[in-house]
This record gives structure tokens, C-alpha cells and sequence, in this order.
């Protein structure tokens, strides 16, 4: 019997042993079996690596690697892998950038790369020493308006006259206050221009604006660029020779494929699109991103799809071309907690298409998010909307908000709206919300503002809003949209176009206790 036992365990023993945790290390200088003394030196090493769950995968402090990092296997709910950082130094970097430094001069003050600086059709990132930079458009600021359109396919302004033809660029035209969309220009005859493919199905509204950009007779100011799509090159608009010149050339810095992953004290930058994807269907759990610089996405730092107890604290997010963080499709549970983000969708026309874009925290258009914490968040200068949420039982608590709306409007610092999901039983509590600006200093703007600091929208339900401060908002403080049983107290509004507005059906709602101050 004793040595039936010992056959027994001691294959055992050496079954834990082969799945024990281990830490694997990753250095530019390392030479590839990813021990401490001999790291891994590419990331295609680490994403064909086999991990088991509490695994570590460590980078060199100081280093940059270059690539998609992409974990092929999950972690267990008490031992995730954990991706973070060793040595001495800042944090390690994973890089999408590819550095131009070579030029040649095709006069007029034009420099296109000497050689592709990519494969991808398209780029959505630059950087020009260090500062994120929008392509070249015409006119180079505000819009131009249009004074009829035929259905969603033409419009026909008197901004232009056939001189040039525009046929290739492309079109970004607003199609709502809150809605900007980029179209390719399929003709043009004299002042009637016609795009497609069609990227909205909304309305068009006569006397609203245009601009046209992605083409290289755009470039008439300094470091407006232009990417070609069919030589890879870059053009860039200078008096002097291009330096510091960084274009994204992949499109995702990390793709989540897997569970229970925690990334931590890392710096991602540079992807063309997103430097954190989750588009798997199958959805992700319990994944952790913390203490880490996300900066420069061509798209959305953070896109993540049907998460289920998401957490995102302590993080830098900066200069991401559309939205800070975008949780699409139903994602449960998460916390998004003390970050800061800033330079969310600033550039008109570096954005994407539809509703729901160039903000700093927003679900994508009615996708519910129950369950969701956003506190302790500084989200300062978003092109659109500062915190968006829609689902059931969320909290939006103690957030700073400074800055918003600067490139579409009717929205707000702070945003909900149900239109046809479950949206009820949220708090909004304890909130800074400052200086709504509007898109009002555009050329030719004729389109009304609508800019408020705290926006209850579309049958957004049961909702209590207390303990805000909200000062310098364009239209309203507050504004209630067409909500119900909504309990509004204890909050102070400031120096506000007009404090508090609630229109269309209300049935039922409570308002006490607020403090209302004219400056």
C-alpha cells in the first residue's frame, strides 16, 4: 500500500512542479530564453511563449520594444499572468512608432519620406517633435457650409467653384451637432461635391459645414501632412527639413484574446488604431490595466468589447485621436477609477464616424454598461462628451471634468441617455464639471449650441444627480431631456449660460436643495 501511495504522489509532485509560476523576463539586450540572465528581446518571442496561470512577464525598465504584444493564454481568478516591468528606470515602452528622419525636398516647402514609413493603408498618428499633430485640411480651421444636399450622397456649397477638384480626398462633413463623418469624394461638378460610401444614414441639415482633408494639396501650413495610401509615404508641409517625426505603422499596441490578465507599470503608445483591442466575440473577464502610460492612438486608447469586471486605475491616457476609453457591448462590472485622460478627439476630422466618438470615457451608442464605477477620473479637453454612460446601476462618482464639447456638441461634461435599454438606478455624485466651451469659433458655424454640464438625455430614468459642482457650462448646468423620476439635490451651479433646463415629457421628478449663483 506504501508503495502504491509513493507511485502515486510522486507523479503529482512532478505535475505541480511543470505548472509551478514562473517569471519571464524580456530585455532589448537579452538573447532569447527569457530567464533573468537571458531575456527574451522580442515581443514574437513573448506571444509564442507558453504561459500558465501566475505566470509574470517582465520588461526592462528603460527599453522599447517594438510590435503587437498578444498573451495566447489566461490567468486563473487567484492567479492572473501579470504583464509589468523590472530594473531600474522609467517604465518600459511598446511602441507602434516608426521614426522618419530621411527626406527628400519636393519644393514649395513639400518633404515626402524618401521611403514608405509603413504598410497599412491608412495612418491615423503623427507626432512632430513629440506632439501629436492632425493632417492637413482646407480650410485649414472651421468649415465651410453647404447649402443643399441631396440625400445622403452630395451637397452643393458656394465655398467652392471647380477650380480644383477634389475627387479623392476626403469629406468630413457634420451631419449632426454631435455627429462628424468622414466620406471619400467620389466627383465633383463645379460646387457640388459627391461622396460615398455612405457612412451614416442621418439627415443632412442645410447650412451646416464641411471641410476637406487627406489630400496633399491640403498641405499650406506648417507640419500638415499627408499620408499616400498607395507609396506609403508621408508629406509634411515645412520651411525647413522634417525632425522628430514619428508615424504610427501598426495598428494595435495590445490585443486581448485571453482572461484574467493584469498589465501594469507599462507604457503603450503609438498604435494606429488602438493600443488596447478586445474585439474578440467571445468577450474577455477580469482583465487589469494599471499604473500605465497609454499614449498617441490613432483611434481609442482603451476599445474593449463585452468585459465582464474590467479594471482600469491609475493610468495616464493621452492624445488618443477619438475616444480616451471605449467600452462597446455590454461590458459588466467595471471600475474605472483615478486615471487621467486628456486630448480625447481634439481634432475635428482625426475622429471616427457615427455618434459616441471624440470623448473621454464613453460607451459606444446603446451599449449598456450595468454595473459600472467611474470615479476619481481628471478628464480634461475632450472633443466631445467627458463621461458617457448608459446601463443600469451605475455610479459616477467624484470625477474632475474640465473641458469638453470643443468639437461637437449636444453633449455634455457628464452624459446619459437610455433610448432604449435600461438605464436606471445611477447615481452622478460628488462631480466637478468646468468649462463647456462649444464648437462656436468655427468659420461659418450656423448650427445651434447645445453644451450643458450635466446632461440627462432621452427617457434616462431614476437618475439622482447630488453634490456636483458645475461652473461655465455654454447653454445649461443641468439639462433634463425628455427623463422621468429623476432627483436632482444638494448641487451648486455657477457662472452657467443657464443653470437648469428640463424639457419635453417629464412625469415625475424632484428638485430641492440645489444652489443656483449668477456670477
Amino acid at each position: 500500500m506504501d508503495k502504491m501511495k509513493k507511485l502515486i504522489i510522486i507523479p503529482i509532485l512532478f505535475f505541480s512542479l511543470i505548472l509551478s509560476a514562473t517569471n519571464h523576463y524580456v530585455a532589448t539586450k537579452g538573447s532569447g530564453t527569457g530567464t533573468i540572465g537571458n531575456p527574451f528581446n522580442t515581443l514574437t518571442q513573448v506571444n509564442t511563449h507558453v504561459y500558465v496561470a501566475g505566470d509574470s512577464i517582465l520588461f526592462n525598465r528603460g527599453d522599447t520594444f517594438y510590435g503587437t504584444l498578444s498573451i495566447a493564454q489566461s490567468g486563473s481568478i487567484s492567479k492572473p499572468i501579470i504583464i509589468g516591468a523590472y530594473g531600474i528606470g522609467v517604465n518600459p515602452i511598446i511602441s507602434e512608432f516608426t521614426s522618419v528622419s530621411v527626406w527628400t525636398n519636393l519644393g514649395g516647402n513639400i518633404w515626402e519620406s524618401t521611403n514608405a514609413v509603413s504598410t497599412l493603408s491608412t495612418c491615423n498618428m503623427v507626432t512632430i517633435n513629440g506632439v501629436n499633430t492632425p493632417m492637413g485640411r482646407y480650410p485649414n480651421s472651421g468649415y465651410f457650409t453647404f447649402q443643399s444636399h441631396s440625400g445622403t450622397t452630395s451637397i452643393t456649397t458656394n465655398r467652392l467653384n471647380g477650380t480644383t477638384n477634389w475627387t479623392g480626398a476626403e469629406l468630413v462633413i457634420r451631419t449632426k451637432q454631435f455627429v462628424l463623418d468622414r466620406n471619400v469624394i467620389t466627383g465633383q461638378s463645379i460646387s457640388t461635391l459627391t461622396y460615398g460610401p455612405v457612412v451614416s444614414m442621418l439627415e443632412l441639415t442645410n447650412g451646416y459645414g464641411f471641410f476637406i482633408q487627406n489630400d496633399v494639396r491640403t498641405l499650406d501650413s506648417i507640419n500638415e501632412w499627408y499620408y499616400n495610401p498607395s507609396t506609403k509615404k508621408i508629406r509634411i508641409y515645412s520651411t525647413n527639413e522634417p525632425v522628430n517625426v514619428k508615424v504610427s505603422s501598426v495598428n494595435f499596441t495590445c490585443e486581448l484574446w485571453k482572461n484574467y490578465l493584469t498589465f501594469q507599470n507599462i507604457t503603450f503608445e503609438g498604435a494606429n488604431n488602438y493600443n488596447f483591442d478586445s474585439s474578440w466575440s467571445g468577450g474577455n473577464t477580469n482583465i487589469t490595466i494599471r499604473n500605465c502610460n497609454i499614449l498617441n492612438a490613432g483611434i481609442d486608447a482603451i476599445r474593449l468589447t463585452s468585459l465582464a469586471n474590467l479594471l482600469i486605475e491609475d493610468n495616464i491616457i493621452m492624445d488618443s485621436n477619438n475616444n480616451g476609453i471605449n467600452l462597446q457591448w455590454n461590458d459588466l462590472n467595471a471600475i474605472i477609477r483615478n486615471n487621467t485622460i486628456v486630448n480625447s478627439g481634439i481634432y475635428a476630422g482625426m475622429g471616427q464616424n457615427g455618434m459616441r466618438q471624440y470623448s473621454g470615457i464613453a460607451p459606444g451608442y446603446r451599449n449598456t454598461c450595468d454595473g459600472m464605477v467611474i470615479e476619481y477620473n481628471n478628464v480634461i479637453n475632450s472633443g466631445y462628451i467627458g463621461i458617457a454612460f448608459e446601463g443600469d446601476l451605475v455610479l459616477v462618482k467624484n470625477n474632475f471634468v474640465d473641458t469638453y464639447c470643443t468639437v461637437l456638441e449636444d453633449g455634455g461634461g457628464i452624459y446619459t441617455n437610455n433610448e432604449g435599454s435600461i438605464n436606471s438606478r445611477s447615481i452622478i455624485t460628488g462631480n466637478i464639471v468646468l468649462n463647456g466651451i462649444g464648437a462656436i469659433n468655427g468659420t461659418d458655424h450656423l448650427w445651434e449650441s447645445n453644451v450643458n454640464g450635466i446632461y440627462l438625455d432621452n427617457e434616462s430614468d431614476d437618475i439622482e444627480v447630488c453634490l456636483n459642482t458645475v461652473s461655465k457650462s455654454f447653454n445649461y448646468g443641468l439639462f433634463v431631456h425628455d427623463a422621468d423620476n429623476f432627483n436632482i439635490h444638494n448641487n451648486t451651479f455657477l457662472d452657467n449660460g443657464i443653470h437648469l433646463s428640463i424639457s419635453d415629457t417629464i412625469k415625475k421628478g424632484s428638485i430641492q436643495d440645489n444652489k443656483f449663483i449668477l456670477k
